[in-house]
């Protein structure tokens, strides 16, 4: 809004302030707009919402990227966190299972030594077969069996 004061060389301009009209004193060559600029103040508006509506746009696209990536990021370290579980996981069962190897080891060693398989074999009451009682068995061919008798 322009408008003339009492006075020939001032004029008074009513610019938007954030509360209220700020009514602001200018000398006519300190003055904000001429009479030809006014019309041209409305296409720069114009353009000036175009552009804080592009500003805008880009703002909230550029949040959705970063939203976008922060998401994405969580979901990573949701996976490797998986991951690292599952894993730590495998590690135990395969410390589990390297000593229950172990043992069976010993055990089967302790299984094979012959003087404890003697030793097992007099505690029930085993006997060593005498020249009797084996029986040897040959083959001639694949397809018959021939049984003899130790002499």
């Amino acid at each position: 809004m322009f408008y003339t004061r009492g006075e020939e060389n001032t004029m008074a301009v009513a610019t938007r302030g954030s509360s209220a009209y700020d009514y602001r004193v200018y000398e006519p060559d300190q003055q904000p707009y001429t009479q030809e600029q006014r019309g041209y103040q409305g296409q720069t508006r114009a353009s000036k919402r175009r552009a804080l509506a592009a500003r805008r746009a880009a703002f909230f696209l550029a949040l959705v990227l970063v939203a976008g990536v922060c998401i994405g990021l969580l979901l990573v370290k949701s996976r490797v966190a998986m991951q690292q579980r599952t894993n730590n996981t495998l590690h135990q069962q395969i410390t589990e299972q390297q000593r229950v190897n172990s043992e069976l080891r010993a055990d089967l060693k302790e299984k094979n030594n012959v003087g404890a398989i003697m030793s097992r074999a007099d505690e029930l009451g085993m006997q060593s077969p005498d020249g009797e009682q084996l029986v040897f068995i040959t083959m001639n061919r694949p397809a018959t069996l021939t049984m003899s008798q130790a002499n």
